[in-house]
């Protein structure tokens, strides 16, 4: 039976190998990184040349350039607050209902006042109103005639000032209303437009410039790609015969998140345009899946870095360039606290920090146009970062992706119909031990199942109908590679007396056994890596569905199965002694281990995640093993779930003072957790498939040598009579 999981394992990968070269291909076509900064952190440190000097001496290639805010119009006195009743306002502004009024300047010369109309019109649409009215030092006079169709005002302007600061006689004053805000710091962020002369001169100096896209813009699509457009404009490049491209960048959450009209319109925008979309590479953003099924190929993923004072610089280079390895991020922006008042000191913070990170990263990331010379002004910018390649198996080869995960669904089913169950007699371990030697036609059912699932997913292209499948075979198939290596389902069950010695020595057997559980935990992962080959996965913007349902299911599974199999009578109640005999089965240590694994999975379930909790010193011990090993283990394989696996075949081959029952249920728990793990690693779709397999090679050495050695001192320690005893 053994020989059959380990064939079909072997018939699974040779099904996914297909899937799994396209996957490939793209990843090594996935290039260079751009270390960028935002323009916020290198404002006010000398002119645009000087700066764009020091930050391409450094390695920067690219300034994000982000949207001026309507506070920073406020503060250069472009548009002034009214307060709300107030003699100035024309008559057509004034109403019930909270609101916000705003005042221009006298003729809006530069034009700001148009701006920022446009913006607010473009995010509140019919809520917002304009007026002008006509100032008359000392006296009242009447209202101008209304903008963009506002009509006219109602009343003058007493005591205007021009913009020099002196009463204009005759001279309009525009007004607008924003109905609905109560509070006027409601409106500070609301997004105006990118600083054009800042473009204009960063392009001078030939850097590259990446558009940082407003946040929380729900609606005007228009605005934004007018904006966009603008910004190219100035900087030399007709946006109608672009051909070189710029990056869109998404610092919070993506535009128009619950508009599927304005995403799909504002998608077209940006492939007809050239850009790239880059996505931050930590959570899940609404609406980034949508961007990556109409933008496959021009996705691109970021890490930003905050530098903040007393950050360990060398804890910040090892987390960048893990992200670059491990998870395919092309872009790294560096940002430092607006709380920093010396512009200088942040320059020198960010610059220092990317010549690090630069140096640190592998060399295949580097572009070949990067130069840490001096760029003369008028240069040619540098180029974007890479995206990640538009990644589509084709209808043929997810069918064999597909077939491949049903293989594996089949072997887990047939081994569990094949365990011998061993309940108690009554009515509930009667149906139990009836259904499971009865279960072939519920596997097969269950089997045919995924595959009706499967196939619907293809044609429909249903993303959650795929991820089903491929929860299903992972959580099978991690399971599936516990219980194989503990033993045979039609050998003797564990707890019988120990059949005589084998041939081959038991290190032998525990380290043969060992070495089949995890290839097929390893071979569940490559069919998971095969069913993931699709740019939504691979980019990262549509995660693995239910990963913690991964990383608790298969313990789960196996302790059910293998308390079932290994299960004798009298094994439920408390061991004691009636006329020197023993009596009863659960052993005090068996109780506290069971305790044990019990905090164990609650740490751990705590700990899953990106988001999940870390101690410092584990932190330093990440970016050490990172630096050391160029991929850290996984240190829930590693250190916990492989060595388990070791003791618990041990525990189940007799190789450790005889078979134990409790000893094998509680180890096969902690030993689901390890090739959950292995299987979960293949899951993070957006990490490099080569290396998830040098990590896993990490774990599976480090896990064995572990193992060896914890099967060695508890062989020393149950040598002794009442130790072993108490064992029993």
């Amino acid at each position: 039976m053994r020989a059959r999981s380990a064939l079909a394992c072997l018939l699974a990968v040779a099904l996914a190998v297909p899937a799994l070269v396209v996957r490939v291909a793209a990843e090594q076509r996935s290039g260079s990184v751009a270390i960028a900064v935002t323009d916020s952190t290198v404002a006010g440190a000398g002119t645009a040349e000087s700066v764009v000097r020091r930050l391409r001496s450094a390695g920067i290639t690219h300034v994000v350039v982000g949207m001026r805010p309507l506070r920073d119009y406020r503060g250069d006195g472009s548009v002034t607050p009214v307060a709300p009743g107030a003699s100035s306002i024309p008559v057509r502004l004034t109403g019930d209902g909270p609101a916000v009024v705003f005042r221009g300047r006298v003729g809006d010369p530069d034009g700001a006042f148009g701006w920022v109309v446009t913006a607010l019109r473009a995010q509140f649409g019919s809520r917002v109103t304009t007026a002008e009215a006509t100032p008359t030092p000392g006296r009242s006079g009447t209202g101008g005639s209304g903008t963009g169709g506002s009509g006219t005002g109602g009343s003058s302007v007493d005591g205007a000032a021009n913009d020099e600061g002196s009463p204009s006689e005759g001279a309009a004053v525009p007004f607008v209303r924003i109905d609905g805000v109560a509070k006027l710091a409601d409106l500070d962020e609301v997004p105006v437009g990118y600083d054009l002369g800042h473009v204009r001169a960063l392009d001078a100096s030939g850097i590259g410039i990446v558009l940082a896209l407003p946040a929380r813009i729900a609606r005007g699509h228009g605005w934004l790609e007018r904006e966009m457009d603008r910004a190219r404009t100035v900087a030399d490049t007709e946006p109608e015969e672009a051909t070189d491209t710029w990056t869109a960048l998404v610092l919070t959450s993506p535009p128009f998140p619950s508009l599927v009209g304005e995403r799909t319109a504002f998608s077209r925008f940006l492939a007809a345009r050239g850009f790239t979309l880059a996505f931050p590479d930590f959570g899940e953003l609404p609406g980034a899946p949508s961007y990556a099924g109409q933008l496959s190929g021009r996705i691109v993923r970021a890490h930003v870095v905050d530098v903040r004072p007393g950050d360990d610089p060398r804890a910040l280079v090892a987390r960048g360039s893990r992200a670059v390895k491990e998870r395919t991020v092309r872009l790294l922006v560096l940002r430092s606290p607006l709380a920093e008042p010396d512009a200088g000191r942040r320059t020198v913070a960010v610059t220092a920090l990317a010549a690090n990170l630069r140096r640190d990263l592998p060399g295949w990331t580097r572009p070949s146009s990067t130069s840490p010379s001096s760029v003369p002004s008028g240069s040619t910018p540098q180029g974007p970062p890479t995206a990640m390649p538009a990644v589509d198996p084709g209808p043929v080869v997810s069918a064999a992706s597909l077939l491949a995960a049903l293989v594996i669904l089949a072997a887990a089913g047939g081994w569990i119909v094949r365990t011998p169950v061993r309940l108690p007699a009554g009515r509930l371990g009667q149906w139990v031990r009836r259904g499971v030697e009865g279960g072939w036609p519920v596997t097969a059912v269950g089997v045919g199942l995924a595959g009706g699932v499967g196939v619907a997913a293809l044609i429909v292209d249903s993303l959650p109908l795929w991820q089903l499948v491929t929860l299903a075979v992972a959580i099978a198939g991690a399971s599936l590679a516990v219980l194989v290596a503990v033993g045979s389902p039609v050998a003797e069950p564990v707890g019988s007396p120990v059949a005589e010695p084998a041939r081959e020595p038991l290190s032998g057997q525990i380290v043969r056994s060992y070495l089949l559980g995890v290839g097929i935990a390893l071979a569940t992962g490559l069919v998971v890596a095969a069913l993931g080959s699709r740019t939504e996965f691979m980019t990262g913007l549509v995660p693995f569905l239910g990963v913690k349902a991964l990383l608790i299911a298969p313990p789960v599974v196996v302790g059910l199965v293998t308390f079932a199999s290994t299960w004798a009578p009298g094994s439920l109640g408390w061991r004691r002694w009636e006329g020197g005999v023993r009596v009863g089965g659960v052993r005090p240590l068996q109780l506290v281990g069971g305790a044990v694994v019990l905090v164990g999975v609650a740490y751990y379930l705590v700990r899953s995640g990106n988001s999940g909790l870390a101690s410092a010193a584990e932190l330093w011990l990440r970016d050490a093993l990172d630096e050391t090993l160029y991929v850290r283990p996984r240190f829930k394989e590693a250190l916990l779930g492989f060595p388990a696996l070791v003791l618990a075949v041990a525990w189940s081959c007799g190789a450790v003072g005889g078979r134990r029952t409790g000893w094998v249920v509680c180890w096969s728990v902690v030993a689901g957790i390890g090739t959950a793990s292995m299987v979960d690693t293949f899951a993070h779709f957006h990490t490099p498939l080569a290396l998830s397999l040098l990590r896993s090679a990490y774990s599976l050495v480090i896990g064995l040598v572990l193992g060896l050695v914890a099967t060695w001192l508890v062989r020393r320690v149950t040598s002794r009579s009442p130790v072993r005893e108490k064992l029993r």
